[in-house]
C-alpha cells in the first residue's frame, strides 16, 4: 500500500519551479476544492483586518478579559473560535500585546 501522505509532502517539498508548484496545486485545488478551501480558511483573512485587530485585543488582554478578546477578535478578522484562541493566546504568551498598550 502506497503512503499517499508522505508523497503528499515529498511533492510539495522538492525542488520544483514556482510555476511548476502553482500547476501541482491548482490540479489539487481542482480535484478537492473543499479541502483546499478548508485548509486554507485561516489564511484567508484580509492584511488591512490584521492590522487592526492587535491594539483592541491588547487592551482586552490586558484588563484580563480573555474571553472578550477571543470575541472581539473574531468579529474583527473572521476566523473561527479555534484560531481565535490560538491567536489570542500567542498574543498573551509572548507578551507582544504590551506593544500596542
Amino acid at each position: 500500500m502506497t503512503n499517499h501522505y508522505a508523497a503528499a509532502i515529498d511533492v510539495l517539498t522538492s525542488n520544483h519551479s514556482q510555476a511548476r508548484l502553482m500547476a501541482i496545486l491548482t490540479n489539487i485545488a481542482k480535484a478537492h476544492p473543499k479541502m483546499v478551501v478548508d485548509a486554507a480558511r485561516p489564511y484567508l483573512v484580509k492584511p488591512a483586518k490584521w492590522i487592526q485587530w492587535k491594539k483592541p485585543i491588547a487592551y482586552l488582554i490586558n484588563e484580563g478579559r480573555f474571553i472578550a478578546a477571543i470575541k472581539e477578535l473574531r468579529i474583527l478578522t473572521g476566523v473561527g473560535l479555534k484560531e481565535a484562541k490560538g491567536i489570542c493566546d500567542e498574543f498573551r504568551d509572548s507578551g507582544e500585546y504590551r506593544r500596542y498598550l
